[in-house]
């Protein structure tokens, strides 16, 4: 959301391209805050979805139950996707009215199912990037092109592309360098090179002797380091160290070369598993490093694929010793205000989800993050569905004050770039002083009295397209009581909906084996929802004063959040009081 240093093309047209380079690098990015990232799944990977678990229903391996978040998920992806919206809009009644019977056939949501999927399959990216290519010119239509703009992100991932090429791809089209010309074909072009075609790798990974002499008799292709090519030997002159002295040759098939990478390290991870079976042990190891050669275009470099990390850069407005100071205090609240066994169970939560920060298998990650909700959470009723209980408890600790942290992640990116500009302007909102900095900017942007500070902030962020659309959503979701309902339900619909899918993830690992290709996806929404949480039961058990029981917190937070969602209905379409904005964002007391 940052602006761009170099110059760009000020027209009407230049700045719609602008603002899709913005959002492709933002939904793309690795520390984006959880609401902007791209979608866990496109429209067709929640289809495709559908069909696996109603495979699964009719075989009796799920209960029939499980399918209802799952088929109100394909009916607002539908419904909001505008490309899908567009080319089966009938099919979309027929699947509407169909899931309003209270016993429809099981056989009949199939059919319909594979009818859309089918009618969308062949043409969908293409549409979507046409699509994305005629909203340039309409101006009107931003909330259109940024929900094409997330289908397509979505769209691309699903494909198989790694998030690391297309941050490299956006970076080195867009953010490069002065952009003389922007426009249309800027990203019809830009489109054009994300054809989705498999490339032929040859990829070269430095690797140890034994494990080389382990691995040959299997049939993989080896060789030592002065017989592999010399452009791939010089490219890793500094990755043959000892022990690293020879190479294991892999024959890839992927659309980009980070998912190459990924693949070997894939096949190399499982066949070091086979050897933990040996009561002798073998010491297998790989560089990090490995030369990736384009057999077609007969073009290569030396790669290094990025692990997913849960570390995110320091706030903006936070120095180094104040995080020290928080941090300390943090823990203090964690080890003080919990009774000993609330204390001992959120520790061990803790203990769980910190596996996930060093295991290298994404597998292992999801499920040391879920078995942590599970400790952190009471057990399930007796014969109550698991994941109903866990959704139950969980959304609320999630969603209480996700609004907050909406206000917050757009505060503390504009204070990078506008700083001094910025609290130029707060400082003048009438109740500046008396609450925090966060909840001042959600006063500017939310209250009918300060539409001259929003005008003067807008000017601000006028040369940065995207920030223009994250202060107009907030204004346009919060500044009214009614539209602020409606922002709330439908964000607790959606985290729902993920809850669901990453549990149904979690039982295909540990059940089949089966792994979900946006698993890293589902990876960081359960990291953000679990941190979420246990600072939600931390802030909570403050206002206590005895030690809390970590079970009564829980409970006291679903009741609150009742309460919160409750408040906003009520009072209508009237414009967003003082008093509705410290429920909103207000630091708890």
């Amino acid at each position: 959301m940052r602006p761009t240093k170099y110059a760009w093309p000020t027209s009407d047209e230049g700045r719609s391209v602008k603002f899709c380079a913005q959002l492709f690098n933002e939904m793309l990015g690795e520390y984006s805050f959880e609401s902007f990232r791209v979608y866990a799944l496109d429209t067709l990977s929640r289809l495709s979805e559908a069909l696996t678990l109603l495979d699964d229903v009719q075989r009796d391996r799920v209960p029939r139950e499980t399918l209802e978040p799952v088929v109100e998920e394909v009916l607002w992806s539908l419904g909001r996707d505008p490309v899908a919206k567009s080319t089966v809009g009938l099919e979309l009644v027929s699947l509407q009215e169909l899931t309003k019977q209270p016993k429809f056939l099981l056989t009949d949501l199939v059919a319909t199912v594979q009818l859309i999927k089918r009618l969308l399959v062949g043409s969908y990216k293409s549409r979507l990037e046409a699509r994305i290519l005629d909203l340039l010119t309409d101006g009107s239509r931003k909330i259109e092109l940024r929900q094409c703009c997330g289908f397509y992100s979505s769209h691309l991932i699903n494909a198989g592309y790694s998030k690391q090429y297309l941050e490299e791809m956006i970076e080195a089209t867009f953010f490069s360098g002065d952009m003389q010309h922007a426009g249309t074909q800027t990203l019809a072009d830009f489109f054009a090179r994300l054809k989705g075609d498999d490339v032929d790798y040859t990829v070269y990974t430095p690797v140890s002797s034994e494990f080389r002499t382990y691995v040959y008799p299997l049939g993989f292709e080896t060789a030592n380091e002065f017989n592999i090519p010399q452009p791939a030997r010089d490219a890793l002159a500094f990755a043959f160290t000892p022990p690293f002295d020879s190479v294991i040759i892999s024959r890839v098939k992927a659309v980009d070369w980070y998912r190459a990478i990924n693949d070997v390290h894939q096949v190399l991870t499982h066949t070091r598993a086979l050897t933990y079976l040996s009561p002798d042990g073998m010491a297998c190891r790989w560089q990090e490093w490995m030369y990736v050669h384009d057999d077609k275009a007969n073009w290569g470099r030396a790669f290094r694929g990025r692990s997913l990390s849960f570390d995110r850069p320091a706030a903006g407005s936070v120095t180094a010793g104040r995080r020290l100071q928080n941090t300390r205090a943090y823990t203090k609240r964690v080890l003080e205000n919990f009774d000993n066994a609330s204390t001992e169970r959120l520790l061990s939560s803790i203990n769980t989800a910190a596996l996930a920060r060093t295991s290298p298998s994404t597998e292992n990650q999801l499920i040391s993050l879920w078995s942590a909700v599970e400790v952190l959470l009471s057990d399930p009723p007796r014969g109550a569905p698991r994941i109903l209980h866990y959704v139950h408890h969980l959304v609320p600790c999630i969603c209480l004050r996700h609004v907050r942290r909406q206000f917050v992640a757009v505060y503390e990116e504009l204070l990078v770039s506008y700083r001094s500009r910025l609290n130029k302007i707060l400082r003048r909102e009438a109740n500046f002083g008396n609450q925090d900095a966060h909840t001042n900017f959600a006063a500017v942007l939310c209250l009918q009295e300060n539409e001259a500070l929003r005008e003067e902030l807008c000017a601000l962020c006028g040369d940065n397209p995207l920030a223009l659309h994250r202060l107009f959503k907030l204004h346009r979701d919060y500044s009214v009581s009614m539209e602020a309902a409606a922002a709330i339900g439908g964000h607790e619909k959606r985290v729902q909906w993920q809850i669901h899918r990453i549990y149904r993830a979690r039982n295909q690992l540990v059940h089949s084996g089966r792994v979900p290709s946006y698993l890293q996806s589902l990876i960081l929404n359960l990291f953000e929802y679990y941190r979420g949480s246990i600072a939600t039961i931390v802030n909570r058990a403050r206002k206590d004063e005895q030690r809390s029981n970590i079970d009564q917190v829980v409970a006291e937070i679903g009741v609150e959040y009742g309460i919160f969602k409750r408040h906003f209905p009520a009072r209508g379409a009237k414009p967003l009081s003082r008093e509705d904005l410290q429920r909103l964002v207000g630091v708890a007391p």
